[in-house]
């Protein structure tokens, strides 16, 4: 059985599959895989006796050795768990935009880490040629954003909810405890902003659509309560001025005692984004 060193890291150079509920189990159990990730095995050329990292998504991590699986079937048994870093307590709601780069958004944001992925829909949204609207798009979405989760060696997997209107978006709440705009108009930037405020409880970034907000959609946002935030001085694309926040806030997450890598635990308890 491997123990991970206490305060290591996440192991990231073994390669990550992902397998849901295995916090559930102990070491030594085995985990049948998804079809999915055995054929992602035969891509890697792996087989048994191999170690991997398997992750369900939710916080949890262990090393794995692969193993055979009867009818078809392959598995792999736990061998112990390992330490991961927790998730910025973000919400990302953005514009719905076209297909290609809001696919980029979301594996960047998995990357960045967040915990939930909110398309809005606005005005200037509503004429988007290409756009991400469909439920087979968000389907070919959560497969983008779990290969990216695989491939940076995370332990989280955003909720990605369905689209929603504006109106609607601002009357939800989004159970967090601070609710952001990025506009250029903001009196702070959002590094001010960060630095300045204790934000462990969550937060909510609004991100436009292309041409902005609406003088309507604007005054919406005030009256609900959103603080405007600077991202700088230039004019952003959509996914831009979200990676850049993201960036932003994870720094500020990792380095500002929100996140503390070295007290992690070799089998953290999972993650839930409601509770």
């Amino acid at each position: 059985m491997i123990r991970a060193p206490p305060g290591r890291r996440e192991t990231v150079s073994l390669p990550t599959l992902f397998a849901l509920r295995i916090g559930d189990l102990a070491a030594g159990c085995p985990v049948v895989l998804e079809p999915d990730e055995a054929r992602h095995l035969k891509a890697l050329r792996l087989r048994a006796g191999d170690r991997v990292r398997v992750t369900d998504g939710a916080g949890v991590a262990a090393i794995a050795e692969l193993a055979g699986g009867g009818s078809g079937e392959t598995a792999c048994v736990l061998l112990d768990w390992l330490p991961t870093l927790p998730v910025p307590p973000v919400v990302l709601a953005f514009g719905v935009a076209n297909k290609e780069r809001t696919l980029w958004l979301v594996e960047k944001a998995v990357e960045l880490g967040v915990r939930e992925l909110h398309p809005v829909e606005f005005e200037r949204s509503r004429s988007v040629a290409d756009s991400a609207r469909s439920d087979a798009f968000w389907k070919r979405a959560r497969r983008r954003a779990l290969a990216a989760l695989k491939q940076s060696g995370g332990s989280y997997l955003p909720e990605i909810r369905p689209v929603t209107d504006l109106a609607s978006w601002l009357e939800c709440g989004n159970q967090v405890d601070h609710r952001l705009l990025a506009s250029q108009t903001g009196t702070v930037s959002l590094d001010e902003w960060v630095r300045s405020r204790d934000w462990g409880g969550g937060l909510a970034l609004l991100v436009g659509p292309e041409g902005g907000l609406t003088p309507g959609e604007a005054d919406l946002c005030a009256a609900a309560g959103l603080a405007a935030v600077r991202l700088g001085p230039r004019t952003l694309r959509f996914e831009t001025a979200a990676v850049a926040a993201l960036t932003v806030l994870a720094l500020q997450h990792d380095t500002s005692g929100l996140c503390d890598p070295d007290s992690t635990q070799g089998r953290p308890g999972p993650w839930r984004s409601h509770e």
